[in-house]
């Protein structure tokens, strides 16, 4: 079997792809479920450009006739599921910045009430006063 350039540099960006999903994994930006999730989708890439063949064995399953529109498919399909989970992710994460704003805004509101209503530190003792 002889590798063609296209596949040479398949194969190196998954193993970079593979690499950094490990790093993240690692450091834990990805939990068990993202860290599997990635790597299933980096093996079948890169089964995929080991093997380009290897698509035609699904095709008659999927009712498509070559492996270009079965690759079109998935690969749309597979977008639309990544773009989900990142609105997903986006959503949560705007309404965190919600309330960690909402809370840093009462914080300051009770800061600032706080001090205020003590006037000059150096005249607030109440012997002082007559």
């Amino acid at each position: 079997m002889q590798l063609k350039g296209i596949q040479i540099l398949g194969i190196i960006l998954v193993a970079i792809a593979l690499v950094q999903t490990y790093i993240f994994y690692k450091k834990k930006r990805y939990n068990l479920w993202d860290f599997l999730l990635w790597i299933g989708i980096w093996i079948t890439a890169a089964i995929t450009f080991i093997y380009p063949g290897a698509a035609n064995l699904v095709l008659p399953a999927l009712t498509l006739q070559t492996s270009i529109f079965a690759t079109l498919i998935l690969s749309t399909i597979v977008s639309y599921f990544l773009l989900f989970i990142i609105y997903s992710a986006l959503k949560d994460l705007k309404k965190k910045v919600v309330e960690m704003a909402q809370a840093n805004a009462i914080l300051r509101y009770d800061v600032e009430n706080m001090y205020s209503g003590q006037g000059n530190v150096e005249n607030s003792n109440p012997k002082d006063k007559s």
